[in-house]
């Protein structure tokens, strides 16, 4: 886990981000200091053996979630959020835990991309970051498994990013201290 928590002037918000598969969790730093620079605690969870490939891999990312909640009461709202296989792994956390998130962000993936983690009712307020020529989350796929998720759903395309890019337009978006809107945007 790396984790970037101000020294002052602590709000009552943290985030848990899970990484992309493969990708080195430090690949989300930069973003992860602006964040915390903006006095959110920031968590990024490593994925056992960079993608947790295992279902119980993948509980085990959950259950460490858990544990730092728990040992964190100061931070009284989390927002879960991830990229590629790591938003995969959030969105599935998030469809049964609803009650432990008040928002979810994900970047780079076509998930939720079943009925059995379905968000749309969820309550949750949802911000979905993708790219026209991502190469692993399609627009179209994005598209199709859109419904899965809440109708006041926060929509951020990033014309002509690649999935890789992705990483770094984290980065980008974090400097530009979005709210998590309960508004709907145009894909």
């Amino acid at each position: 886990m790396i984790s970037f928590v101000p020294r002052e002037n602590q709000r009552i918000t943290g985030l848990f981000f899970y990484p992309g598969g493969m990708v080195d969790p430090k690949a989300y730093a930069p973003m992860a200091r602006r964040v915390a620079e903006n006095g959110f605690a920031v968590y990024i969870v490593k994925l056992p053996l960079g993608s947790a490939p295992l279902p119980g891999q993948e509980a085990s990312v959950m259950d460490y979630t858990r544990h730092l909640m728990e040992t964190n009461p100061s931070v009284q709202r989390w927002v879960l959020g991830g990229h590629s296989r790591g938003a995969a792994i959030a969105s599935r956390f998030a469809s049964s835990n609803q009650d432990l998130f008040s928002a979810l962000i994900l970047i780079g993936t076509s998930h939720p991309k079943d009925s059995e983690f379905d968000l749309s009712n969820s309550g949750l307020h949802v911000m979905k970051i993708y790219a026209t020529r991502d190469g692993l989350a399609s627009p179209s796929e994005v598209e199709e498994t859109s419904k899965f998720l809440p109708g006041d759903t926060v929509w951020v395309r990033i014309d002509g990013g690649n999935h890789s890019q992705l990483v770094t337009l984290a980065h980008s978006w974090a400097t530009t201290k979005p709210k998590l809107a309960a508004k709907n945007n145009k894909r």
